[in-house]
């Protein structure tokens, strides 16, 4: 009894075994196809190389998360997708990211992209500067209020000041906010720099404040960037865009703000602040910080 017993294990062991086999090679991985969206001078054999080794190995067992991965070190592409086609085929397209910001930050600058991911990480020695018409110089500035209403300047706290990580403000989102803003409004087409600044007191953030430099040489400060900031950018340009003479279209600074009035009280007791948008022009720079 034990015999027979025995015998029909081994056969479903063996049963088992061949499944596996027959499974390996209907599917296993002949061919990865990857769809490029990068330059036509980009170099992507390296990237092809690292995917040549999945050929082989079976479709079943393979986790695209392993090998997103693995592609991690090429900071440079961006896996937007890799799917499994039965019974033997590995599907991936990847997208070249595009260099956006150079960020000037302590003794480096920071390749970025629009979202702030870092592609590379140059010396302040090294670096030559912006002369690239697709790239905008970044600074990230802290402004301290000092006792006698001056200021004194700091570089902001980075986090993910790191190729393959995306940069932030240490404890302050504002910065990914830039980033949005920047890219709703298309800010890529004419700005040369791109400054945050964020006002403190003590311990309290006064204001976030974006200043925009264009090609033309206009300074442009978006005060409270983070309180419809779309809504100011968007508003500065199309009124600059707009001028009605050219003679203001030569005035070198704009300020946009948010012009408060007492608004009505709202549920918690508190009186809401509303009012509109205003664009004050100027040939001289009216900022409170210089």
């Amino acid at each position: 009894m034990n015999t027979k017993r025995l015998s029909v294990i081994l056969i479903a062991v063996a049963f088992s075994l061949v499944t596996l086999f027959s499974c390996f090679a209907l599917f296993s991985v002949k061919e990865v196809e990857i769809e490029f969206a990068v330059a036509e001078e980009t170099d992507v054999s390296k990237v092809e190389k690292t995917l040549d080794a999945y050929v082989g190995k079976s479709l079943l067992f393979i986790n695209t998360d392993d090998i997103k991965e693995v592609l991690k070190e090429y900071h440079y592409m961006e896996v937007l997708s890799i799917e499994k086609h039965f019974p033997n085929v590995l599907k991936l397209k990847i997208e070249e990211r595009r260099e956006t910001y150079y960020l000037e930050h302590g003794d480096n600058v920071y390749v970025t992209t629009a979202d702030g991911f870092v592609l590379e990480v140059l010396s302040k020695s090294d670096y030559k500067g912006n002369t690239e018409r697709d790239k905008i110089t970044l600074k990230l500035k802290r402004l301290e209020l000092e006792e006698d209403e001056t200021f004194s300047t700091h570089d902001v706290t980075l986090e993910g000041a790191q190729v393959g990580s995306t940069i932030s403000m240490f404890e302050d989102e504002f910065l990914s906010t830039v980033f949005e803003l920047a890219k709703k409004v298309n800010l890529t087409d004419c700005i040369k720099e791109l400054k945050v600044e964020k006002i403190t007191n003590d311990t309290v953030v006064v204001a976030r404040d974006l200043v925009i430099t264009t090609y033309t040489g206009v300074t442009i400060r978006v005060k409270d960037a983070d309180v419809r900031g779309e809504e100011k950018i968007t508003r500065v340009f199309a009124e600059y865009d707009n001028a009605s003479t050219d003679y203001k279209k030569t005035f070198d600074y704009i300020m946009v703000y948010v012009e408060t009035v007492e608004g009505d009280t709202g549920e918690d007791g508190e009186t809401e602040e509303v009012g509109d948008i205003v664009v004050q022009w100027s040939p001289m720079d009216n900022s409170p910080i210089k």
